[in-house]
C-alpha cells in the first residue's frame, strides 16, 4: 500500500498466467497477481505500466490477451515456444475513454480461433480525478492562534473532497508530514528560527491513488494566519495603539496590533500613540515622540526609552529604563513603582506616591500642582526641579541639586543636596529634619517651621525657627529668632543679622556673630569658639561659654552664672539688676564695667580699660 510522497514512478502490475507446457490446446491461466499498489493515478495511467504474464511451462504458439471486467481484449502479446514470461505494456493510449472505477483484470490464451477461459481475477482501481481543497487554514498553539515564537506548535489544517493519504507542508520554519486516511488532515511542526511576519508555506497532498495537489498559504480559505515575531513601527494614522493601521513592519501595513512576540518601535510619526487596553509585547524602543499608557503594558523583553513614556492613573508598565529618556507620571495620580530605577522622572500632574525607594540616574521634575510622596529613600544623580510638592517624611533625599519654587515637606527625613541648591518652601513637621548641603550651598528660602539639623554648607534665609543643630557651615542670612534651642555641635554658624534664641545655646563648634546682636534667654554652654563684634550679647541664664571673644560690643548678663570664665578679652561687661555672677578667673575688659546686680570676683583680677559704674556689689 502507498502512504507518502509524490509518486513519480510507474507501479508495475503483474498478472501471472499459467499454461501447461507442450499442450496444443488452450490453457486457462492458473493465476493473476499484481505485485505493486493496485490504485492507479492519472499520472501513472498516462505514463503507462507493464503487466507481466507468466506461464508455468512452455506454452504453444498463440496469443495472450488481457481483459478488463470481461471486456476487451485491451491488448495482447504473441506467445512463442520456449518462452514462459511475457511483458505487456498498458497505457492511456490503449483505452483513453477509461473512467474512474474498479477493473477486474483477467488473462486468456488464444490459439487459432479458440480461446481459453479467464484466469483468476486481479483487481485494479483507476482514479484519474484530482482531489480538491474544501478548506485550508493555519493556527498557532499560542494565545488566539495568530501569533508564534520559537517553540510554539504551528498546525496547517486541510480538508479535501476525498480521503487524504499523504500531506506534506513545508514552511519558512520547518516541515511537517502527516499520513491519514480521512478527508480532514493536519500537519504540525515546531516553530524555530523565526524570520518575522506572516507565515508563508507550501505543501501538497495526495489521494489514495497518488493524485497530487499542490497548495500554499494563498489558498487559505478561512482568512486564518499566523504571524511570527516582527519589529513593528508606529506610523500614527489615528493614535490608537490597537488600530492595526497605525503599525507597519518591514514596510508592510499590519493587519493586527503588536502581540507578545513582537518588538515595538515608537517614533515621532503622525498622532502619538495611546494605549487604552492592556497589551503585552516583547521588546520596546521609544526613539522619539511620546508613548502614553492609559492601560497596562507588559514588556517581556528589553526596554530602551530614548524619549518619553507617559503614564496615567489607569496605566502601568512592568519595566523601566535608567539609561536614557523620561518617564512622566501624569493625570489621575497613583503609585510610581520603583522598578529598576529611572533615567529622568517627571511628575506632571496630580498626586503620586512612590511604591518604594526611587533611584533616578538623571533628573527629577515635579511640576506645579503635583505632589510626589516618598515611601522610601530618593536618590537623584542629577537635579531636582520642584515646582510642586515633595513629601519626604522620614525618608532621605539625595540629589545633585535642588531648585524650583515648590515645597518640600519633611518630618525626620534627610535632604542631601549638591551643587547650588535652593528649597523655596521647606515645611518641617516636628523634626528634626536633616539638611545637608553637599555642594556649593543648600539654601532654605523660608521658615521651616520645625526643628532642623544642618551639615555641609547651608544658608537659612528665614527669620523664624524652632530648634537648630548645626555641624557644618551654616549661615543665617536674615534676623533670626529661634523658639527653641541652638546647638552648634561642629562647623561654623555665621549670622549676618541679629540672632535671638529663646532657649539654650550650646557651643562645640564655632559661632561668628560679627557686629550683630545676640539674645539668648536660656543658658549658654560649651568650649566652642565664639567671636562677637560691636553688637550686644544678652544672656538670660547661665553664661557658660569658655571660648568667647568680643571686640567693641557689650556682654549683658541677666541671670545667674556660678563660674564666669569667658576665656578671652571682652569689650564691655554689664550685669543686669537680677544678675548674680561669680568670677572664676581673671578677665580683661577693653571697655566699661556696669554692675546692676551681684558680681563676686573672689581673688580674681579684673583689668578694666574703661569706667566702672552701677549699684551692684
Amino acid at each position: 500500500m502507498k502512504f507518502s510522497g509524490c509518486r513519480n514512478s510507474i507501479p508495475l502490475i503483474i498478472l501471472m498466467l499459467l499454461v501447461p507446457a507442450g499442450m496444443a490446446a488452450q490453457i486457462t491461466p492458473d493465476s493473476v497477481s499484481i505485485a505493486v499498489d493496485p490504485y492507479i493515478s492519472a499520472a501513472e495511467y498516462t505514463a503507462g505500466f507493464d503487466i507481466t504474464v507468466t506461464f508455468p511451462s512452455d506454452p504453444v504458439a498463440g496469443v495472450v490477451r488481457l481483459y478488463a471486467n470481461g471486456m476487451g481484449p485491451l491488448t495482447s502479446a504473441a506467445v512463442i515456444g520456449g518462452v514462459t514470461t511475457y511483458v505487456i505494456p498498458v497505457n492511456e493510449a490503449l483505452y483513453p475513454a477509461a473512467t474512474d472505477g474498479t477493473y477486474n483484470i483477467t488473462a486468456r490464451h488464444l490459439t487459432g480461433a479458440v480461446e481459453s477461459g479467464d484466469s483468476p481475477i486481479e483487481t485494479i482501481y483507476l482514479d484519474r480525478t484530482f482531489p480538491t481543497i474544501s478548506a485550508l487554514g493555519i493556527q498557532s498553539s499560542r494565545g488566539s492562534g495568530t501569533i508564534a515564537t520559537s517553540g510554539d506548535t504551528i498546525t496547517v489544517e486541510l480538508t479535501s473532497n476525498e480521503d487524504i493519504y499523504t500531506l506534506d507542508v513545508t514552511s519558512v520554519v520547518g516541515e511537517a508530514t502527516a499520513g491519514l486516511t480521512t478527508t480532514a488532515a493536519s500537519a504540525t511542526y515546531t516553530a524555530t528560527g523565526l524570520p518575522g511576519g506572516d507565515i508563508a508555506f507550501t505543501g501538497n497532498f495526495t489521494d489514495r491513488a497518488g493524485n497530487e495537489v499542490a497548495f500554499d498559504n494563498t489558498d487559505i480559505t478561512d482568512a486564518s494566519y499566523v504571524c511570527y515575531a516582527r519589529t513593528m513601527t508606529w506610523t500614527g494614522a489615528t493614535g490608537d495603539w490597537d488600530d492595526p493601521t497605525n503599525w507597519s513592519w518591514a514596510g508592510n501595513t499590519s493587519i493586527e496590533p503588536p502581540s507578545e512576540v513582537d518588538n515595538v518601535e515608537i517614533t515621532n510619526a503622525g498622532t502619538p500613540p495611546l494605549l487604552a487596553g492592556a497589551s503585552t509585547i516583547n521588546n520596546l524602543t521609544v526613539t522619539s515622540g511620546t508613548l502614553t499608557l492609559n492601560a497596562a503594558l507588559t514588556v517581556n523583553g528589553v526596554l530602551d526609552n530614548q524619549s518619553v513614556i507617559e503614564i496615567t492613573s489607569a496605566g502601568s508598565i512592568n519595566i523601566s529604563d535608567n539609561n536614557s529618556g523620561t518617564f512622566r507620571y501624569s493625570a489621575g495620580g497613583g503609585t510610581i513603582p520603583a522598578l529598576s530605577g529611572y533615567n529622568n522622572l517627571e511628575v506632571s500632574a496630580s498626586s503620586w506616591t512612590a511604591g518604594g525607594g526611587l533611584s533616578i540616574a538623571g533628573n527629577l521634575t515635579v511640576n506645579a500642582g503635583s505632589t510626589l510622596t516618598l515611601n522610601g529613600d530618593l536618590s537623584v544623580s542629577g537635579a531636582i526641579t520642584n515646582d510642586g510638592t515633595i513629601a519626604v517624611g522620614v525618608n532621605t533625599v539625595t540629589a545633585g541639586s535642588i531648585t524650583g519654587g515648590g515645597e518640600v515637606a519633611i518630618s525626620t527625613g534627610t535632604i542631601n543636596a549638591g551643587g547650588t541648591s535652593t528649597i523655596t518652601t521647606l515645611t518641617v513637621s516636628g523634626g528634626p529634619a536633616i539638611l545637608n548641603g553637599t555642594g556649593t550651598v543648600l539654601t532654605i528660602a523660608d521658615d521651616p517651621d520645625g526643628a532642623i539639623q544642618t551639615s555641609g554648607t547651608v544658608t537659612l534665609n528665614g527669620t523664624a525657627f524652632t530648634d537648630i543643630t548645626n555641624s557644618g557651615d551654616l549661615t543665617l542670612a536674615n534676623p533670626a529668632t529661634l523658639s527653641g534651642n541652638l546647638d552648634v555641635t561642629g562647623g561654623t554658624l555665621t549670622h549676618g543679622a541679629n540672632l535671638t534664641v529663646n532657649g539654650d545655646l550650646t557651643l562645640t563648634g564655632t559661632l561668628s556673630s560679627g557686629a550683630n546682636d545676640v539674645t539668648v534667654t536660656g543658658d549658654i554652654t560649651g568650649a566652642g569658639a565664639w567671636t562677637a563684634g560691636a553688637g550686644t550679647v544678652t544672656v538670660g541664664g547661665n553664661f557658660g561659654a569658655t571660648n568667647f571673644t568680643q571686640a567693641g560690643g557689650t556682654l549683658l548678663l541677666n541671670g545667674t552664672t556660678g563660674s564666669f570664665n569667658p576665656g578671652g578679652p571682652l569689650s564691655s561687661l554689664e550685669l543686669g539688676a537680677g544678675a548674680d555672677v561669680t568670677l572664676s578667673d581673671d578677665i580683661t575688659l577693653n571697655g566699661n564695667l556696669t554692675v546692676g546686680g551681684t558680681f563676686s570676683t573672689g581673688t580674681n583680677a579684673i583689668t578694666i580699660d574703661g569706667t566702672t559704674t552701677g549699684a551692684g556689689a
